[in-house]
Protein backbone atom coordinates (compact mmCIF):
# COMPACT_ATOMS: atom_id res chain seq x y z
CA UNK A 1 0.00 0.00 0.00
CA UNK A 2 2.79 2.41 1.00
CA UNK A 3 2.15 5.04 3.69
CA UNK A 4 3.46 8.27 5.22
CA UNK A 5 6.42 6.55 6.87
CA UNK A 6 7.49 4.91 3.61
CA UNK A 7 7.16 8.25 1.82
CA UNK A 8 9.26 10.12 4.36
CA UNK A 9 12.10 7.59 4.23
CA UNK A 10 12.16 7.80 0.43
CA UNK A 11 10.59 4.49 -0.63
CA UNK A 12 7.79 6.28 -2.49
CA UNK A 13 6.02 9.60 -2.87
CA UNK A 14 2.80 10.47 -1.06
CA UNK A 15 1.05 10.24 -4.45
CA UNK A 16 2.08 6.54 -4.58
CA UNK A 17 0.23 5.64 -1.38
CA UNK A 18 -2.69 3.38 -2.23
CA UNK A 19 -4.37 3.08 1.17
CA UNK A 20 -6.28 6.05 2.55
CA UNK A 21 -8.93 6.43 5.23
CA UNK A 22 -12.00 8.53 4.44
CA UNK A 23 -12.99 10.41 7.59
CA UNK A 24 -16.14 12.44 8.17
CA UNK A 25 -16.07 15.74 10.05
CA UNK A 26 -18.50 15.27 12.93
CA UNK A 27 -17.98 18.46 14.94
CA UNK A 28 -16.11 21.77 15.27
CA UNK A 29 -14.35 23.35 18.22
CA UNK A 30 -14.40 27.08 17.55
CA UNK A 31 -11.60 27.98 19.93
CA UNK A 32 -7.93 28.79 19.53
CA UNK A 33 -6.55 26.82 17.87
CA UNK A 34 -9.68 25.99 15.94
CA UNK A 35 -10.23 22.25 15.69
CA UNK A 36 -12.29 19.72 13.79
CA UNK A 37 -13.46 16.37 15.16
CA UNK A 38 -13.35 13.45 12.70
CA UNK A 39 -14.76 9.94 12.98
CA UNK A 40 -11.36 8.32 12.43
CA UNK A 41 -9.41 7.58 15.58
CA UNK A 42 -6.83 5.04 16.66
CA UNK A 43 -8.91 2.11 15.37
CA UNK A 44 -8.83 3.58 11.86
CA UNK A 45 -5.44 5.31 11.73
CA UNK A 46 -3.45 3.45 14.42
CA UNK A 47 -1.45 5.13 17.17
CA UNK A 48 1.77 4.84 15.17
CA UNK A 49 3.33 8.32 15.26
CA UNK A 50 5.24 7.66 12.06
CA UNK A 51 8.47 9.37 11.05
CA UNK A 52 8.81 11.94 13.83
CA UNK A 53 12.52 12.23 13.10
CA UNK A 54 11.81 13.54 9.57
CA UNK A 55 10.81 17.10 8.66
CA UNK A 56 9.48 17.87 12.17
CA UNK A 57 6.55 15.57 11.41
CA UNK A 58 4.03 15.38 14.24
CA UNK A 59 0.74 13.89 13.08
CA UNK A 60 -1.17 10.62 12.77
CA UNK A 61 -1.49 10.87 9.00
CA UNK A 62 -1.41 13.28 6.09
CA UNK A 63 -4.71 14.86 5.05
CA UNK A 64 -4.73 14.76 1.26
CA UNK A 65 -5.01 18.18 -0.37
CA UNK A 66 -5.04 20.06 2.93
CA UNK A 67 -1.54 21.00 4.07
CA UNK A 68 -3.14 23.52 6.44
CA UNK A 69 -4.66 20.68 8.51
CA UNK A 70 -2.89 18.39 10.96
CA UNK A 71 -4.17 15.50 13.08
CA UNK A 72 -3.10 16.49 16.59
CA UNK A 73 -4.82 13.89 18.77
CA UNK A 74 -6.49 10.48 18.58
CA UNK A 75 -8.75 8.62 20.92
CA UNK A 76 -10.19 5.20 20.17
CA UNK A 77 -12.82 6.32 17.66
CA UNK A 78 -12.26 10.03 16.95
CA UNK A 79 -9.45 12.26 15.83
CA UNK A 80 -8.83 15.95 16.46
CA UNK A 81 -7.63 18.04 13.51
CA UNK A 82 -6.15 21.51 13.97
CA UNK A 83 -5.43 24.19 11.43
CA UNK A 84 -1.77 25.15 11.09
CA UNK A 85 -2.71 28.71 10.14
CA UNK A 86 -5.70 31.04 10.53
CA UNK A 87 -7.94 28.98 8.25
CA UNK A 88 -11.66 29.44 8.96
CA UNK A 89 -12.89 26.01 10.07
CA UNK A 90 -16.34 26.67 8.61
CA UNK A 91 -14.59 25.99 5.29
CA UNK A 92 -14.89 22.33 6.39
CA UNK A 93 -18.60 21.77 7.10
CA UNK A 94 -19.84 19.05 9.41
CA UNK A 95 -20.60 16.00 7.28
CA UNK A 96 -17.86 16.70 4.73
CA UNK A 97 -15.02 14.22 4.35
CA UNK A 98 -11.24 14.28 4.53
CA UNK A 99 -9.02 11.67 2.89
CA UNK A 100 -6.11 10.64 5.13
CA UNK A 101 -2.93 8.75 4.28
CA UNK A 102 -2.10 6.80 7.44
CA UNK A 103 1.37 6.75 8.98
CA UNK A 104 1.36 2.94 8.95
CA UNK A 105 -0.99 1.49 6.36
CA UNK A 106 -0.58 -2.11 7.55
CA UNK A 107 -2.03 -1.27 10.96
CA UNK A 108 -4.84 0.79 9.43
CA UNK A 109 -5.71 -1.86 6.84
CA UNK A 110 -5.85 -4.55 9.53
CA UNK A 111 -8.62 -2.61 11.31
CA UNK A 112 -11.10 -2.90 8.41
CA UNK A 113 -12.88 -6.06 7.22
CA UNK A 114 -13.03 -4.85 3.60
CA UNK A 115 -11.78 -2.07 1.32
CA UNK A 116 -13.16 0.06 -1.50
CA UNK A 117 -11.10 0.53 -4.64
CA UNK A 118 -11.31 4.09 -5.96
CA UNK A 119 -10.09 5.78 -9.08
CA UNK A 120 -10.01 9.54 -8.60
CA UNK A 121 -13.25 10.22 -6.75
CA UNK A 122 -15.16 7.16 -8.01
CA UNK A 123 -15.56 3.78 -6.30
CA UNK A 124 -14.78 1.13 -8.92
CA UNK A 125 -14.79 -2.04 -6.79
Amino acid sequence: FYDVTQSFIGSCGLEDCAATVLATIVSHYDQHPKRLVIDAGALALSKDRGPQHKNDYNSWGVIVGHPELQIVSLSQEVGIVATTDDTDITKYPIGSTLRIIPNHSCLSAACFPSYFVVSGEHVID
